[in-house]
This record gives C-alpha cells, sequence and structure tokens, in this order.
C-alpha cells in the first residue's frame, strides 16, 4: 500500500514537471467562412474572447497575406476592453513568413491570472506595399459565444478564427491556487451544511449506530433542514433574524460538539496519535481512504467546474437568485417581491434558498454567486446522503465506496443539474435519503426513548424536505412502500405488534413535521399551488394523458446510461441471489419512483405535479445505491481473497473515477448559460449610464399553451444584476404568487405575444411600448436564443439598429442597448 501510493506521488510530480510546453485551448478555430476581413495600413480587425484558463500567453490566428508582404509586419494589441486604448501587452510578427494559409503565433510573456476573464485582441498590419493585406479566418457567429468580431473596433457578426495558448506552468499554479480557495469553500461548507446536523445526531443518537460515513451523510441532510425551519419559525414569531440565521447553528452546533467531545487537554495529542496508528493498520484503512478519496473527488470536481462563473445557469436560477437577494434585504421571509418585480406573497419552497441566504449571511459577496457556490455544494451532499442507506445495504467497511462513485461521478445525474439550475429539487433529493435512514431507523428501534429521539429526527427531516421541494413527500412516500414490501412484510410477516409500533412512530414523526410546518401550509392553502393540487384531484388524468406522460421515459439513457442500467440490475439480481431484501427494497424503490405518475389515474394529492423528467432526473438515487452496492461486493470479495486485491481496487478507483471526473468536469453547456460576461459588462453600463425608473423590454418567449412567458436571455437578469426593472418577472413568481396590480400577469404575457405577432419595431409593437411605458431596450448575448429548441429572437438587433425610432447606447459582440423614443408616445 505504501509502495503504491508513493509511486502515484511521483507520477503526478514527473507530470508536472514535465509539463513545459503550452496548452492550446482550440474553442474557436472555425474558419467555415473562409479568409477574409483584409486588413491593411488603415484597417484593423478584432476579436472579444474569454480566457479559460491562467496564464495567457499566446493567440494564434488563422491568417494569410495577399500579395508582396513586403517589410509589413502583423501587430497584435492586447486590451481588456473594445473601448480601452491601452494595451496590457504587444505582440508582432513579420508579414513575410505568413505566405501560406494557417495558424500563425503572436506570442508574449504569461499572464498569470486570466482564468474566467474577457479580453479583446486588436490585429493592424503596417508596411504592407500598395495592393496587399492580411487575410484572416473567419467563422458564422455562433462559432463562439464568449465574444465578437470586430471591424474597426466596432461587431460585424462573425467570429475570428483563433487559438488561445497558455503557459502549463502558469496554468497549474492557478489550478493549485483554485484548489486552495476550494478549500477554504470546503471548510465553510462543513461548518454551515455539516456541523449543525452533526450535532443534532450525537446528541439524539447512540454512537453505535453512527460510523463516519452515516454521520457525514445524514448531517448533511439534516443541516439543510435546519435553516429554513429557522426562517419558518422566526416568521411565525414575527422575527427577522438575519444573519443570526446562520451564525447562530454554527456556533451552537460548535459549542455543543466540543463539549460532547472534550478530551482532557495533556491526553488529546497522544489519544489521537494511538487512535491513528490503530487505523492506519486496521482492515478498514482502505475502505475508509477509498471512501475518503472518492468523497473529495465529488466535491472537488462541483466546485471546480464553476470556477470562471459568476451566474447560474439558465432559468430556475433566475427565481433562486431572486428569492435569496429578497431574504437577505428583508432578514428573512417576506412577501413583497419588490424592488425587483411587482409581486406580494411568497407560496413556493423555500428550502434552497434559504441555504443559499444563511451562506450569503457567513460569507457576504453576490448573491448571484453564491446561489451558483451553494447549488454545487447541495450537489455533493445529495451525493453523501447516499452513504447511509449504502450502509444499510451492506454492512462492511466497503458499504458506500460503490455508490459514492457511481452517483458522484459515473452518472451524469445529478451532476447535470448545474445546466438546469435545478437546485430546489437537489435540496429536497439531500434531505430525502437522509429521511429515508432514519424512518429505517425507526422501525428497527426497540428502546421507547431511542424511537423517541428516532421520531424527532424524522419529523425535522420530513419537515425540511418539503420546504425544500413540495414533490418530496410523493418520492418519500414511494420509498416507504417500497421498504414495507422487501424488508417489513417479510420481517414482520402477521406479527401484528412491530407493524403497529412502527405504523405510531412514523405517525409521531408526521405529527412533528405537521406542526413544524402548520403555519407555511394554512399561508399557502389559498395559493396558486394549492389550487393546482385541487384541480389534479376533482379533474385527475385520462389513461391517454398517463401515456403520454410515460412516453418521456424514451429518452432515459439520457439520465441513465444504459452502462448504469445494467451495473443497477446486476446490483438487483446480486442481493435477490443473496436474499438480500435490503436491495430489493432498492430496486422497489427504483420501480415506486417511475410509478409515481401512474397515481394520476387515483387522483393522488399532487400527483398532477408528477412528470417524467423529474423523476428521470431523479433515479440517480436508487441507481446509485445498487450499482454501488455491487461494486462495494466486488470490492470487498477482492480484499478477502486475493493479495492483490488492494492494488486491482486501487486501480480500479483510479481509472474509473478519473474517467469519471474528466466527464462530470466537462459538463457545463453554454447552451444553458443565460449571462455571458459580454452581459455582464452591458448591466455594468447599464447601472451606471441609464435613470433609476428605466424600463426596459428584454427578450423572452411563450409557454405553457401561451400562459405563460419566459426569458432568453441575460435580460431576464437586469432587475438584480443592473437594478432596473423589466418586463420580464421571475417564473416562480408568474406562476405563484399574487401580484399587485390584478391585470399584471395577463398583461405582460399579451406584451410578448402581441410583440411576436406584429414586430417590435413595427408602429403597432411601438404603440405597445408605449402603451406599457417601456423606456429601453435590452438585446443580451444570448439574442434571445438561450432555449431548447432555440426561439425566433423576439427583438432583432439589426431591426432595432435600422429603425429611426430607437437609439443605439451601448453596443459590445452581441449585446446591444437602445433608448425607445418616447416622444411619439405623446
Amino acid at each position: 500500500m505504501r509502495h503504491t501510493l508513493r509511486f502515484a506521488l511521483l507520477s503526478v510530480l514527473f507530470l508536472a514537471l514535465c509539463g513545459c510546453s503550452d496548452f492550446v485551448d482550440t474553442t474557436q478555430p472555425d474558419s467555415s467562412l473562409g479568409l477574409g476581413g483584409p486588413v491593411a495600413d488603415a484597417q484593423t480587425v478584432g476579436q472579444t474572447f474569454v480566457a479559460r484558463h491562467g496564464g495567457l500567453n499566446g493567440i494564434s490566428i488563422l491568417a494569410k497575406v495577399d500579395g508582396p508582404p513586403g517589410d509589413g509586419v502583423a501587430i497584435l494589441h492586447l486590451r481588456s476592453d473594445p473601448t480601452q486604448d491601452q494595451d496590457i501587452v504587444q505582440s508582432s510578427l513579420p508579414l513575410a513568413g505568413i505566405s501560406n494559409p494557417g495558424f500563425y503565433l503572436f506570442s508574449f510573456p504569461p499572464i498569470p491570472e486570466t482564468h474566467g476573464k474577457r479580453y479583446y485582441f486588436v490585429i493592424q498590419a503596417q508596411g504592407l506595399p500598395e495592393g496587399s493585406s492580411l487575410q484572416v479566418g473567419q467563422g458564422p457567429v455562433q462559432a463562439y459565444d464568449d465574444g465578437a468580431m470586430y471591424r474597426s473596433d466596432q461587431p460585424n457578426g462573425k467570429q475570428l478564427a483563433f487559438r488561445l495558448h497558455y503557459d502549463r506552468s502558469n496554468l497549474l499554479l492557478q489550478v493549485i491556487l483554485g484548489a486552495v480557495s476550494d478549500i477554504g469553500t470546503m471548510m465553510i461548507a462543513l461548518a454551515l451544511f455539516v456541523l449543525p446536523g452533526w450535532a443534532l445526531l450525537v446528541y439524539l443518537l447512540p454512537p453505535e449506530r453512527l460510523n463516519w460515513k452515516t454521520t457525514l451523510g445524514l448531517a448533511g441532510s439534516l443541516s439543510l433542514c435546519v435553516y429554513p425551519l429557522i426562517m419558518l419559525l422566526a416568521r411565525v414569531a414575527g422575527a427577522q433574524p438575519g444573519a443570526a440565521t446562520a451564525w447562530g447553528p454554527v456556533l451552537a452546533a460548535g459549542i455543543a460538539l466540543i463539549a460532547r467531545y472534550r478530551p482532557a487537554p495533556r491526553a488529546l495529542w497522544p489519544s489521537a496519535k494511538v487512535a491513528l496508528q490503530q487505523w492506519a493498520c486496521s482492515a478498514g484503512f482502505l475502505p475508509n481512504l477509498a471512501f475518503g478519496g472518492v468523497a473529495l473527488a465529488v466535491i472537488a470536481v462541483r466546485l471546480f467546474v464553476i470556477r470562471g462563473y459568476e451566474i447560474p445557469l439558465w432559468g430556475d436560477s433566475v427565481q433562486h437568485a431572486f428569492i435569496g437577494q429578497l431574504m437577505v434585504d428583508h432578514g428573512g421571509l417576506f412577501d413583497s417581491w419588490l424592488p425587483y418585480t411587482p409581486f406580494q406573497t411568497l407560496t413556493v419552497h423555500f428550502g434552497f434558498h434559504s441555504d443559499v441566504a444563511a451562506w450569503h449571511w457567513l460569507v457576504g459577496g453576490d448573491i448571484s454567486r453564491n446561489t451558483l457556490v451553494v447549488g454545487q455544494i447541495v450537489n455533493a451532499l445529495a451525493i453523501f446522503a447516499l452513504a447511509p442507506l449504502a450502509t444499510r445495504l451492506l454492512k462492511s467497511e466497503w458499504a458506500g465506496v460503490g455508490a459514492l462513485l457511481v452517483a458522484g461521478l459515473l452518472s451524469p445525474m445529478p451532476m447535470e443539474y448545474v445546466n438546469w439550475g435545478r437546485y430546489s429539487q437537489l435540496a429536497g433529493q439531500a434531505v430525502l435519503p437522509g429521511a429515508a435512514w432514519l424512518t429505517w431507523e425507526l422501525a428497527e428501534a426497540k428502546s421507547l426513548r431511542r424511537a423517541w429521539q428516532v421520531t424527532l429526527l424524522t419529523g425535522i427531516a420530513l419537515a425540511g424536505m418539503f420546504l425544500s421541494y413540495y414533490r418530496m413527500p410523493h418520492y418519500y412516500a414511494a420509498f416507504v412502500v417500497a421498504w414495507l414490501l422487501a424488508c417489513g412484510l417479510p420481517r414482520w410477516r402477521l406479527d401484528w405488534k412491530p407493524w403497529s409500533r412502527w405504523a405510531v412512530q412514523l405517525t409521531q414523526s408526521g405529527v412533528v413535521m405537521l406542526a413544524l410546518v402548520a403555519f407555511w401550509l394554512a399561508h399557502i392553502a389559498g395559493g396558486n399551488l394549492a389550487t393546482s393540487i385541487g384541480t389534479g384531484i376533482i379533474r385527475g388524468s385520462t389513461l391517454e394523458q398517463v401515456q403520454r406522460e410515460y412516453e418521456g421515459f424514451r429518452s432515459v439513457e439520457l439520465y441513465v446510461p444504459l452502462a448504469l442500467q445494467a451495473l443497477t440490475v446486476a446490483g438487483m439480481a446480486w442481493g435477490i441471489v443473496r436474499r438480500r431484501s435490503e436491495a430489493v427494497a432498492m430496486g422497489a424503490w427504483l420501480v415506486g419512483l417511475v410509478g409515481l405518475i401512474a397515481t394520476r389515474l387515483i387522483r393522488l394529492p399532487g400527483s398532477n405535479h408528477m412528470v417524467s423528467f423529474a423523476i428521470m432526473i431523479s433515479l440517480y438515487m436508487p441507481v446509485g445505491l445498487l450499482g454501488g452496492y455491487f461494486l462495494d461486493v466486488m470490492f470487498s470479495a477482492l480484499t478477502q481473497r486475493a493479495r492483490w486485491g488492494a492494488a486491482a481496487i486501487i486501480a480500479a478507483l483510479l481509472v474509473a473515477g478519473g474517467w469519471g471526473a474528466m466527464a462530470r468536469s466537462a459538463v457545463i453547456d453554454h447552451a444553458y448559460r443565460i449571462v455571458a460576461p459580454a452581459d455582464l459588462a452591458a448591466i455594468e453600463w447599464i447601472r451606471a449610464n441609464t435613470p433609476p425608473e428605466a424600463l426596459f423590454l428584454v427578450d423572452g418567449f411563450l409557454i405553457y399553451n401561451d400562459q405563460s412567458i419566459v426569458g432568453s436571455d441575460a435580460g431576464w437578469w437586469i432587475p438584480l444584476l443592473a437594478g432596473r426593472q423589466n418586463t420580464m418577472p421571475p417564473q416562480y413568481a408568474l406562476l405563484n404568487e399574487k401580484p399587485y396590480t390584478p391585470e399584471y400577469n395577463q398583461a405582460i404575457v399579451d406584451l410578448v405575444l402581441q410583440l411576436r405577432q406584429v414586430g417590435v419595431t413595427s408602429p403597432e409593437g411601438r404603440q405597445l411600448l408605449c402603451q406599457y411605458g417601456i423606456t429601453h431596450v435590452y438585446v443580451g448575448q444570448g439574442q434571445g436564443q438561450i432555449a431548447l429548441p432555440p426561439p425566433e429572437p423576439m427583438l432583432p438587433i439589426a431591426e432595432l439598429e435600422a429603425s429611426p425610432h430607437f437609439s443605439l447606447l451601448y453596443r459590445q459582440d452581441k449585446v446591444g442597448v437602445f433608448a425607445f423614443n418616447t416622444q411619439e408616445c405623446q
């Protein structure tokens, strides 16, 4: 073991020392529009871009000299922005060496901290003979989404063909510095999202029921419940706790844990040293080391992928950031959405947003970035939460390693959630396995005192789970039914005593949950969600509607690849062969989750909100447990039956974990990115150069049979990021909350509907802008096409530029800010 680890470390060191050549990022080599854009003495071409690594030290341009080069020189000026004249660095090449088409490198000294930053380079040619020019490769505007080609410092609707070069040593240094920063993030996450739950566990559960893997998973689940419950209880008491919501639980948990584990000062180091030596020599050393390594990889890759990103992706993130900011503004739960959008109720689930607000109160910073960071932390906690159930599946030292590997690194879910911003469902699913474990523990609790403690913890978990995502009780019910059929029925048979005892205890947990959320249930009783649930009970669903919903499972391979499906079947089959009712229960849970859609036929309350997509992206839980169970069995067998077993396991974990980490590190898809770096620059300009009372028309499209609207570029974020009003409220508010003006919802939906029919620059379109009091128009880097499939833009930038009724105020990359001539409204 010791020699294997030494060899791995030496290999990493050797690779680092050998990495002396440049790293080339071929993000935009597209030259499908051919060579053009001639550069002569009086002409320039340029390109904005975002550096995705640290240590930028060169830019390659596809180019060719047309005609005799003479003594001409091509000069590249690197600047921070198209509006700036000051160079960060210059580089030049003799044109005599650019005779044939190819990529030619303009090199310069490495710039260390370039990761995630936006730059602009401009190329000019000096000393060319008359009639000669420098031709550059050009691609379509869609070829690169982090910038645009410029002609004489004006965007021209194309992209240059270029490559970015990075100094490997600087790149590696920035990666290391980023890793150090991520360690700080992990420590804060440990304090905020593990310590409170840990303190609850050590005081309410006997120590023999907890190993460190189970504690990590359950502590994360319970900690995520703490902050929404504090918010809710404070609202009942008429208080707004603010920063105390974050600092209070962390400090209280820290003090409680110190009191619990306080050793004699002189015995601290000797006892820790002995414990460490005993652990290193124990049979559990390798499996525990493997579990820790996979867990570290799970959280590290989730933090790594969001380096350089300030704004979370896609539409759900808009409302998450808005609600989180409003909680910070109000010091807790709120009613009014002002000053961002004109709504006056909050009835949607708020668990994840409470966690974001708590993080913000602890570390400060921007709420949008905090939403992204907390979303990724919750993503990791959702994986760790599977460890306690994995321990139930396989009562050995290897339990949980496979589950973390399968769900955390090999499965595309839940990692893919970062693209969708689907963080509320993720928060609920981070609590659900903890609630399931506690329910299982409740069935095995024979001591009345222990049953009371587990009952309390189960009630807390159920309450937090519900406040995080309203659909979670259905997912939990599927687990309970599966456990009853696979474990309870074979174990208790017709003995009514354990059945009645467990039923009473589970009912008591439900009473605890209801006591905690009763105020909120009363609060949301008259809201749109309650109305929707009532409608589903009354109308139900036809068999044809249910069948159509199940047709969505044809795409299940996107969320559970075939290899993981095979691993799941293998785990289930092995459990049946070994007569492990626990494995059968997990298989039954998977079937139960899929079967939730069918409950529409019996009009189960809330079943009309069970959709195939939400179910498919949650299957990583039973898939991770069953696939992980099979791997854990294989790992355990190897260590027991072969001397080379440990080496084989290490090799398998390194290969599978490395492949999974690489695959997951490429998860970010810019097709889901609403706010690009060019948008952030434009939003800063808006904040500094437009009046506070400005109302922006932004792009969007109709959904839900033309009953609602969503944004389709960065204009959706203007109220939160720029402090200006727009015509596109967050979807949660529009669908669920009460506006200050009863006609508001229909009015803004009609605005999008009518503008898409008549066009924004038409007389009818301009009349609509007058009617709604619109003063400005924003076209984002996505140009109204951030959706799948991309819609037709409602605000074509070329039409706005050509119209005399709109004044161009700002134009960079694909972004445009226009003022509407409101004089004609008079």
